[in-house]
């Protein structure tokens, strides 16, 4: 089998690593935004903000969720989302004229500080990052499975990577070391019972 050389390792590395560098780029800093979304969402828009100045008890999810029937009665609830306690909820529903809807509401005064028809920017950062919003059709979104690729991407320069810092090298030397070891331990018993032989075969014939 042919040695394969540092440059041969360099070479697959970069052909692992530079097709694909701005795709991977991208999904990574989105994964970042979406993971603080919520927060850059509290500092840029007032109304997604759980403010409590008299402090009042939080609701429970099933009081939120009449007080969103009572202003839209023939709206039907699909999710309830609870986020962090500085945050205010979010419950997802349809209705007559809403195909899908999301009403913010203030967990402790019951006040319903928006309502959403479109998508909002914490739902659009983990689009964007999931399935680089690419359209799903029958449960099937191509887009998904080129984020998952990624990993697969990744793998492959982790392991050309560390064949170039030595790494796969190293070990494979120490293999090869402790196999040369171990024959020439073999060798020497070898060798010892030999001598031992004929140092008892002198012994008999003197």
């Amino acid at each position: 089998m042919a040695k394969l050389s540092n440059r041969f390792w360099f070479q697959l590395h970069g052909w692992f690593s530079l097709p694909v560098w701005l795709l991977f780029c991208f999904v990574c800093l989105t994964g970042t935004i979406a993971v603080i979304s919520q927060e850059l969402t509290w500092l840029s828009n007032p109304n997604s903000r759980a403010n409590n100045p008299e402090n009042y008890e939080m609701k429970s999810a099933p009081e939120l969720i009449s007080i969103v029937q009572k202003t839209h009665p023939t709206a039907k609830i699909t999710t309830v989302m609870t986020f962090e306690p500085y945050l205010i909820h979010a419950i997802v529903f349809t209705d007559i004229d809403k195909p899908q809807a999301i009403a913010y509401i203030n967990q402790y005064t019951g006040d319903i500080q928006g309502v959403y028809e479109d998508i909002t920017f914490n739902g659009f950062m983990r689009s964007l990052h999931g399935w680089l919003l690419f359209p799903w059709e029958s449960n099937y979104s191509i887009g998904y499975y080129i984020v998952c690729a990624m990993a697969f991407v990744m793998l492959g320069v982790i392991l050309t990577g560390m064949s170039i810092t030595g790494f796969l090298i190293w070990g494979s030397r120490t293999v090869k070391a402790s196999k040369k070891n171990k024959e020439a331990i073999v060798i020497t018993n070898t060798k010892n019972s030999y001598d031992g032989k004929d140092a008892f075969i002198e012994q008999e014939i003197k």
